[in-house]
């Protein structure tokens, strides 16, 4: 995330003091400060790092994602309490890279308008955005889209939340973002309707999935998804196609580098 790029930089530049002081070695050249607003694309991702320093931790970070759920450890998992409800004078936008919901953070009173509590800590969701195809994968298994909502703690710790989508039936929250792709006005949207029935998932520590993929977050992956039908699944990749998108506005999957997944979804 942008705040650990920022410590990183006044670590170095610290460091740079000390060392002028007691006459060591030359200490490492700071980095810019605007250096992670370098652009970026899906062409290549595997070469996000050589774009700019902050960009490091794409290609040298141990905890990257998104990752392919392959043999996750059985375990009974806390349950996520979601404060998930209508929010009114929604709109979306497209930064070049997805279509962003961003949801503002209080009421007049000071009350969050969307908030989860896991674990006993309040995380209040940021913003909640669209890949496709997913980024995550069950068994090598892809899905057509994959939302991600993103929650910050007061502390600023980071709960990612994401859920599948599957071809199926027309969705009424997700049509209303759809009929004016790819930003606009949306409105009113019931949240708590963006999320599956089941709620029975998996869960690791990763990371951005997006330059400067900061490391740190808790994702927790739903394995059960909500639906929609093809038509508007089509819109969506077509907004993120051709040449900028080869293979739509997704980062393939990383290794897990021994990280542990855990899950309580049913062994098949």
């Amino acid at each position: 995330m942008q705040i650990s790029s920022f410590r990183r930089l006044a670590v170095l530049s610290v460091g740079l003091l000390l060392a002028a002081a007691c006459a060591g070695p030359p200490a490492p050249q700071p980095r810019p400060v605007n250096c992670c607003n370098v652009p970026w694309g899906y062409q290549v991702p595997e070469n996000w790092a050589s774009l700019s320093p902050c960009y490091e931790e794409c290609r040298d970070g141990g905890e990257q994602s998104p990752i392919d759920f392959v043999n996750p450890r059985q375990q009974s998992l806390n349950a996520v309490d979601f404060s998930y409800g209508k929010v009114s004078g929604l709109k979306s936008r497209n930064d070049g890279h997805k279509i962003i919901i961003d949801i503002p953070q209080a009421t007049a009173g000071g009350v969050p308008l969307a908030s989860l509590k896991l674990d006993g800590v309040t995380y209040i969701l940021q913003q909640f955005h669209f890949h496709t195809p997913s980024e995550h994968k069950i068994r090598g298994n892809e899905r057509p889209i994959e939302i991600h909502f993103v929650n910050v703690s007061p502390g600023g710790r980071v709960v990612a939340i994401g859920v599948f989508v599957n071809r199926g039936t027309s969705n009424p929250e997700l049509a209303k973002i759809w009929r004016n792709l790819p930003g606009d006005v949306v409105g009113e949207l019931d949240l708590a309707r963006l999320l599956p029935a089941g709620r029975t998932s998996f869960r690791y520590t990763g990371s951005l999935t997006n330059p400067p993929c900061g490391q740190g977050f808790q994702w927790i992956v739903y394995h059960d998804a909500i639906e929609l039908n093809q038509d508007d699944i089509q819109k969506l990749r077509d907004i993120f196609s051709g040449p900028a998108f080869p293979d739509g506005n997704r980062r393939q999957v990383q290794p897990l580098n021994g990280r542990v997944v855990v899950t309580d979804v049913p062994r098949p």
